[in-house]
């Protein structure tokens, strides 16, 4: 797209923007896989949180280690045609299970007494900027369009696609959002099967969560291990020869060890999803479309087709607020990073906090409030 869009500017400024473009939307992909491999490690330790009782780096490692047979098998998204219907199921279960236990449980034994909700609720600057993070974030999945239409047997049927997975994922992040508000209020944190006291219902919601993270690992994991090989590589991407699936298996190990290294520096969930929203998703999402569009606008010439001021202005705010959040939201999610560092433990010590239903790690975790009371 942006060849495209740049196709009749100047040599030097096509090959700028395409560059930005690429290694933009490489970096924020392997950053979020990195954020997968960190939400694999999180779902194993809570699904066995009485059993293993691992500390996150192992259980990360694991995770990683036992879907490496599928992920080096797999060169292109098509491979598992099965697992897209699996993928789907486990969304719906990782978000109604939760809140269908917090309904069974009833709003007095899921909100803690000093927890509250608001229609409107406070704000800060820290709380607006950390939403805007989680919203562009959440729907940064037009980075794997380009490659969806290019396995799709008939990429004019994309549209219809869109149209059904669009509303899909507007209507699940609307039920869990304001579904976990409704039954815990404000002291709703992390991912929501983990604000679940330990139990049956506790390791199900796990155990959705994991397979939907395996497999979304899966998906964007091929097309960055695909860029990776095309970058050392390039003979080889397509090469079904024993050298060709040695570079594939080679590329995939490493990029998965990178992965594994990154969880490790930052372990929270959260905190490193806020930092990819404020760093890279303003910029491949918000600023450079809209550098794309108007360069294609300015190109084409069409003198019924111009920028209002309506439009003008919105796009102008819409780059202010990017900006605004590649500045202040960054360095926000850092400064709580390095905070959690000194609550929680450095990168790479055992971060048990919700993963062990134990008093030492899980003090705060729903229905140990025992541990509270015996302190």
């Amino acid at each position: 797209m942006a060849s495209q869009a740049f196709r009749h500017a100047p040599d030097w400024q096509r090959r700028t923007m395409e560059s930005l473009t690429l290694y933009s939307q490489q970096l924020f992909l392997f950053l979020v896989l990195a954020l997968y491999s960190l939400s694999v490690g999180r779902c194993l330790g809570t699904l066995f949180y009485d059993e293993l009782r691992l500390c996150l780096p192992v259980l990360v490692a694991i995770g990683l280690l036992s879907f490496m047979p599928v992920h080096l098998s797999s060169r292109s998204m098509g491979e598992y045609k099965g697992l897209i219907a699996l993928n789907v199921a486990t969304i719906i279960g990782s978000a109604l299970i939760p809140l269908v236990h917090m309904g069974a449980s009833g709003v007095k034994e899921t909100r803690a007494p000093d927890s509250v909700m608001k229609p409107v609720a406070d704000l800060s600057v820290a709380g607006v900027l950390s939403g805007l993070e989680v919203m562009s974030f959440a729907f940064t999945s037009q980075f794997m369009l380009v490659e969806i239409i290019a396995e799709m047997r008939n990429p004019a049927e994309f549209p219809s696609a869109y149209m059904i997975s669009a509303p899909f994922q507007g209507i699940m992040f609307l039920i869990a959002g304001v579904g976990a508000y409704f039954y815990m209020g404000s002291a709703v944190n992390g991912i929501l099967g983990e604000n679940l006291p330990f139990g049956p219902t506790f390791r199900v919601a796990a155990v959705c969560l994991l397979v939907h993270m395996l497999i979304t690992f899966l998906i964007k994991g091929v097309v960055f291990c695909r860029f990776a090989q095309q970058v050392w590589n390039p003979n080889g991407l397509n090469d079904v020869s024993w050298r060709g699936w040695s570079a594939w298996s080679t590329t995939v190990v490493v990029c998965t060890a990178l992965c594994w290294l990154l969880a490790q520096i930052v372990p929270f969930f959260t905190d490193l999803m806020d930092l990819l929203g404020a760093s890279l998703t303003p910029l491949s999402c918000y600023i450079i479309p809209v550098v794309l569009y108007c360069r294609w606008l300015h190109d084409t010439g069409y003198k019924d087709r111009t920028i209002g001021p309506i439009e003008g202005t919105a796009l102008v705010l819409e780059v202010l607020l990017s900006l605004v959040l590649m500045i202040f939201g960054t360095y926000f999610s850092i400064t709580t990073i390095l905070g959690k560092w000194k609550t929680y433990g450095a990168p790479f010590e055992c971060h048990c906090t919700n993963l062990w239903a134990t008093c030492e790690c899980s003090p705060n975790h729903a229905g140990m409030e025992h541990c509270l009371a015996e302190h």
